[in-house]
């Protein structure tokens, strides 16, 4: 029982003893490399653009005595807000923690075997180590290099024509994909300039034609200089566009833009035995007038009917037939009350006939602007055209 209580008695004492050592306030903690560096922006594949990378820094932590202090945590944080400071692989934090080895020495590299890097503007970074209550600062030079002057060229992808895909998977009507879009951004050498901000801008769309450019983001060019757009998306419309890419203004207005042309057309007319002729709602005239459910004025035209027979003349049953606005100059049509899309699908009935009657019951609402809307309703071997006006 005695023997026991010694032993108690002398964990307490050591444990009290390791607790002094690390309240200790006599610490001293001194720079040993690192400080003073000038870095150069380059490009960082790890970071995706031109960085400032330094390397690791180290601190040495003593005791009153002299002794190397091992296991104490010591905490670095770069202090200077303005700049964009990365210390860590995993979450690009601009502070962490490091642990003191035998010799008192704490080192700062984890950003890949580095200290950190520093990304968008150059200038002085401040990277402060402490612990219980003591610290040093170090300070870090990142050099970026003055603009060079730079412009885009479209290295393919360019001028594109494209064919409208009646049956493109989950776009009633259809839809038509571009092929992707290889930009490059070269200097006044004819050299790849790395980490530039490229955006898509698309112009000359009508109403109601949707074009989908990776929904409208900016990408960075790679180190050969080099950003592939994917290709356009495009449903509701099938006029031609222009896709811009005007520098970004906000971090390089040095830079010139470059614009391409794209163009739609209509599959080609049909052919094979089964025929389609139009049964109702050919030649409407209809006036502007408050629709509650689209929020605006339209014209709404009553439902339109085609029949589609084989070469014998019997009516052909469960054809889908595909429906599309051919959109008129500012003239926009809505032929769905979900998506308010210009093209939809119907499917023919035994006799052969296929409705168009989605939009409230109504074959669509044409607003924006008065005119003639014509509406193409095709199947896989046929096709008609109704024609409608819309006046105020």
């Amino acid at each position: 029982m005695f023997k026991s209580r010694k032993v108690f008695l002398s964990c307490v004492i050591l444990m009290g003893s390791f607790t002094h050592a690390f309240a200790d306030q006599n610490w001293v903690m001194t720079k040993v490399s690192g400080d003073n560096q000038t870095q150069h922006f380059a490009y960082e594949s790890h970071v995706g653009m031109p960085a400032a990378t330094f390397a690791p820094l180290q601190v040495k932590l003593v005791d009153a005595s002299g002794k190397p202090v091992s296991g104490a945590t010591v905490s670095w944080v770069c202090t200077n807000l303005g700049m964009a400071c990365e210390m860590t692989e995993a979450s690009n934090y601009p502070h962490t923690t490091s642990t003191t080895n035998a010799n008192g020495i704490a080192t700062l590299d984890q950003q890949y075997g580095n200290a950190f890097y520093v990304i968008y503007d150059g200038g002085t970074e401040q990277v402060q180590a402490s612990v219980q209550g003591k610290s040093v600062v170090f300070n870090e030079n990142a050099v970026k290099a003055p603009p060079v002057p730079s412009h885009l060229v479209i290295v393919s992808g360019a001028n594109q024509t494209k064919q409208l895909d009646p049956n493109y998977p989950a776009y009633p009507g259809g839809a038509t994909k571009f092929d992707p879009i290889l930009l490059r951004m070269i200097d006044s050498n004819g050299n790849g300039v790395a980490g530039e901000s490229v955006c898509p801008l698309v112009l000359n769309a009508p109403q109601g034609e949707n074009v989908d450019v990776n929904q409208g983001g900016c990408m960075i060019t790679n180190q050969n200089g080099d950003v592939t757009f994917p290709g356009p998306l495009v449903w509701g419309g099938t006029s031609a566009f222009i896709v811009s890419f005007p520098p970004d203004g906000m971090q390089s207005s040095w830079l010139k833009g470059i614009s391409t042309t794209m163009s739609i057309t209509l599959p080609p007319p049909p052919t094979g035995n089964d025929s389609m002729t139009i049964v109702s709602g050919d030649k409407q005239t209809q006036h502007m007038a408050p629709q509650p459910h689209l929020g605006m004025p339209a014209a709404s035209f009553s439902p339109i009917q085609v029949k589609v027979v084989d070469d014998a003349g019997n009516p052909v049953a469960g054809a889908t037939v595909h429906w599309m606005c051919i959109e008129q100059g500012g003239m926009a049509c809505a032929m769905t009350e979900a998506s308010n899309f210009p093209q939809t699908t119907s499917t023919t009935d035994s006799n052969g006939i296929a409705t168009l009657d989605q939009q409230y019951g109504s074959s669509f609402y044409s607003f924006y602007e008065t005119g003639t809307q014509q509406v193409r309703a095709s199947c896989e071997n046929a096709s008609v055209v109704f024609t409608e006006f819309a006046v105020p």
